[in-house]
């Protein structure tokens, strides 16, 4: 369990600078249907959002697990709440 914890650490970082860059204005079909869904849908945006704090979330709980409490944990932590309220996430990105 520890070595999933420690891979979850090392791969979840790497998933955000890599997977923005590989299909950021990219011209997929399920990209293409991914952005219309997000433009029309306030459904899909409070999906997506909620998907994200709860990855977060994982990510936190995972450094909890395998390093114990620390402070540093905190700030990230109370990101992720906030994340999921929706109406603060919604303001914040338009």
């Amino acid at each position: 369990m520890i070595i999933l914890m420690k891979f979850i650490q090392l791969f979840f970082p790497l998933l955000l600078i890599a997977v923005p860059y590989l299909l950021y204005k990219k011209r997929y079909r399920f990209m293409i249907k991914f952005y219309r869904s997000m433009v029309f849908s306030p459904a899909v945006r409070k999906g997506y959002i909620t998907l994200l704090a709860i990855i977060t979330l994982l990510f936190n709980y995972s450094f909890f697990k395998t390093d114990g409490a620390s402070l540093w944990l905190i700030p990230s932590l109370l990101y992720s709440m906030v994340l999921l309220r929706y109406s603060f996430t919604a303001a914040t990105l338009s």
